[in-house]
């Protein structure tokens, strides 16, 4: 497209005002494609390293154990589908795992913790709605599709397969072990997920696309939004997920 538009110019050179046209479509589209792309481009560039562990891993919520102080901090959630900006409240992200397990701990930074609003009280209820973390696991085994899991602060779940935001299998349950903890602060989760729910276990150096958003909700708050780690803040799209590197060491 930049090659059109060079020789568009270069046609319309004797034509002011063809010319003018020109170069404003050039604007519009470094505007809107160019740092679209640059976005995305970096964001992808920018994996999230888990690092394998040993031993077994006690699901608690604890942020203090050594497997998460060793672990890098993944951050710089933003808004979703608000150009590119940074969530206000933002989202710390560490990933590890072992032969079996993926394991995730999330922390929702917050002030308002004593606010936060969790309505939904059974499994597949509309977590959604609620203060909430969201995970997209897209592993390649699944082909097209991804699992879909939401957990409250209450650590009350929604879980589904997916083919796309229509196309979702409400029946499916995901076999994971889940510890959430409310602090003055922040509220974190502790997420264990069996390879075997996602259709077996990573080689080293493999990356999977996996999507981490939150839905910040408190009541009475006017700082209430969504964001991710992911193209734009979306949610769902697997094309603009992050991807999770399983490092070897």
């Amino acid at each position: 497209l930049e090659k059109f538009l060079d020789e568009a110019e270069r046609l319309a050179a004797d034509d002011a005002l063809v010319l003018e046209r020109v170069r404003r479509e050039r604007e519009y589209f470094n505007l809107t494609f160019v740092k679209s792309a640059g976005q995305y481009r970096a964001m992808q560039g920018a994996k999230c390293v888990a690092r394998k562990v040993s031993g077994p891993m006690t699901i608690d919520a604890d942020a203090g154990k050594a497997v998460w102080r060793n672990a890098q901090p993944v951050t710089d959630f933003v808004q979703f589908l608000g150009g590119g900006k940074l969530a206000k409240h933002q989202t710390v992200v560490r990933a590890a795992y072992d032969d079996e397990n993926l394991y995730l701990l999330v922390e929702g930074l917050d002030t308002e913790t004593d606010r936060l609003i969790a309505e939904a009280v059974k499994r597949d209820d509309p977590v959604w709605k609620d203060n909430n973390f969201e995970f997209f696991f897209a592993p390649p085994a699944l082909g097209a599709e991804y699992v879909h899991f939401v957990i409250n602060h209450k650590g009350v779940i929604y879980d589904t397969k997916n083919r796309s935001t229509l196309d979702s299998d409400l029946d499916f349950n995901l076999k994971a072990e889940t510890a959430v903890k409310v602090l003055d602060d922040r509220w974190v989760v502790e997420l264990k997920v069996p390879f075997s729910e996602l259709g077996g276990a990573p080689k080293p150096g493999d990356a999977w696309p996996v999507n981490v958003g939150r839905g910040r909700n408190a009541k009475d708050s006017k700082d209430n939004a969504a964001s991710s780690w992911s193209h734009e803040g979306r949610m769902h799209g697997i094309e603009g997920f992050r991807r999770i590197l399983f490092d070897a060491h």
